[in-house]
């Protein structure tokens, strides 16, 4: 059966060779540059520190829906070693004292659907944002493999991230694609493609899954048209290597997608699967067996329901006067927006399906479904770390969710997903160190989350300027990438 996987490659290869274009030249194309980043003497900074405190703070740990005032936090290496009254609890000497005073403490943010495609220059970004964890959801593994590693060492400046590596398709999907994508011309699909495996049936699927497995992914990350038979055996198989499977809706009764074990489900385009579907039946066996919803506001919501002209006046402004965060974009990919953008025509059953499944979320979440905050970095009109604070916005006005649930969104619930619930995402003591200290108070508004005055990841305390720093290397990098641009 191996051989039917290998084969099934080679013809996906084959294709993309006899249009004679290769990965790298793709990639070339695009100014992708998979190369080591400037950030070496940032990332030498990143060993915990020995004992770090922070005093006099507003706590909200993600567990308690209200904010506990003048709360003192020792960290000791990278792990949290005590919580307790400012005026009672003893700071150990030679500490690093950080004064948390008139300021809010919460756990460090997770966005759970990004797609880091090679680009290590934009990790900082996330660390600037808050966003101390990553769950990545399907690339170049070998590649994810290497940055996952670097970030775990110390030797970049990024979050951690927990990646899906190779992602599964339809094989009959993937052949189609790549034709259209030839005749088309289409270099962003081809490159997409090649780095995904074709399934055809349950062995098939066995295969795939334990080859994922025994390369170390952290969960294994369906894609589309898999049958109810294909996607129950990805499943089951993932079961036994404990891995959880994170899909777009299969097209099956999802409650029995649900029971068999399906860990997620991505984006509210899976409105298209529960058409026909009893919602609240769907929600209720979401919520008995664990099986999450990252409905990926921001990136339906940017495309589909903001007017065409808001868009492409954002993205005229390279340099940043209506919204900074053009700055920390190559010319490149803004230029590969505004392109898509302006071949958009206006779609009413795209509109339809979006705000359908909004709606249909917020019966889910009224159901007790739990809920990821992602964000589909690596798409259109998505920047890194930044976004994710605009899909937490999202939970609140679209959703309906709280701003305490929307928090919980991206710090309580992300490490349920990996069984991890012990080891990180609230502020608890002997919990990985990973927090963010703000200005104003995100239960008031959840938009305060981007008051961002420190982070703190596995004990490393990054200070506002610490943190301005990263977000002017990125800035610098990408100018000289855009330079360079200009010159070939």
């Amino acid at each position: 059966m191996m051989k039917t996987y290998k084969n099934g490659f080679r013809k996906l290869s084959a294709k993309i060779s006899n249009n004679r274009l290769s990965k790298t030249a793709i990639a070339a194309f695009f100014g992708w540059q998979l190369v080591l980043s400037p950030f070496a003497a940032l990332a030498q900074r990143v060993l915990p520190e020995k004992v770090l405190v922070i005093k006099n703070v507003a706590l909200i740990d993600a567990v308690n829906p209200q904010v506990q005032p003048n709360k003192t936090i020792v960290v000791e290496g990278d792990r949290i070693k005590a919580i307790g009254d400012a005026n009672k609890l003893s700071i150990p000497a030679k500490a690093v004292v950080i004064n948390g005073k008139g300021k809010y403490l919460i756990p460090g943010l997770w966005d759970s659907h990004v797609h880091l495609n090679g680009k290590e220059i934009f990790l900082p970004l996330f660390i600037a944002n808050g966003v101390t964890s990553v769950r990545e959801m399907g690339g170049d593994f070998q590649n994810l493999k290497q940055m996952r590693e670097q970030v775990a060492k110390g030797q970049l400046v990024g979050p951690k991230i927990k990646t899906a590596g190779t992602i599964l398709e339809s094989e009959k999907w993937m052949t189609w694609v790549v034709d259209i994508s030839k005749k088309n011309g289409d270099l962003g699909i081809l490159q997409d493609v090649s780095t995904r495996i074709g399934v055809s049936n349950p062995e098939h699927a066995k295969e795939a899954v334990k080859k994922l497995a025994e390369e170390g992914v952290d969960l294994i990350k369906v894609r589309n048209h898999q049958t109810p038979e294909t996607f129950l055996a990805i499943v089951a198989e993932a079961k036994k290597y404990g891995l959880r499977v994170a899909a777009h809706a299969p097209p099956m009764d999802l409650a029995v997608a649900s029971a068999a074990g399906m860990g997620s489900i991505e984006h509210t385009d899976s409105s298209l699967s529960m058409k026909d579907q009893d919602v609240k039946k769907i929600a209720r066996s979401f919520a008995q067996n664990g099986t999450w919803y990252a409905p990926t506001f921001v990136s339906g919501i940017n495309v589909r329901l903001t007017p065409k002209e808001t868009l492409l006046e954002s993205l005229n402004d390279v340099e940043g006067k209506l919204d900074r965060r053009s700055l920390y974009m190559p010319l490149a990919i803004l230029q590969s927006w505004k392109k898509s953008i302006e071949r958009l025509k206006p779609n009413a059953a795209w509109e339809a399906q979006t705000k359908r499944g909004i709606s249909e979320f917020r019966i889910m979440q009224k159901e007790g479904v739990g809920v990821l905050a992602g964000t589909d970095y690596g798409g259109l009109l998505i920047y890194p770390g930044f976004s994710l604070h605009d899909e937490l916005q999202m939970l609140v006005k679209e959703g309906g969710l709280t701003p305490f649930e929307a928090l919980q969104a991206a710090t309580k619930n992300p490490p349920y997903f990996f069984n991890l619930q012990n080891e990180i995402g609230t502020i608890e003591p002997g919990k990985i160190a990973d927090l963010v200290l703000l200005e104003a108070n995100p239960l008031e508004s959840i938009s305060n989350t981007k008051k961002i005055a420190g982070v703190v990841q596995n004990g490393k305390y990054f200070s506002q300027t610490d943190l301005e720093k990263l977000l002017k290397v990125v800035k610098e990098q990408i100018t000289t990438e855009n330079e360079q641009r200009k010159t070939k």
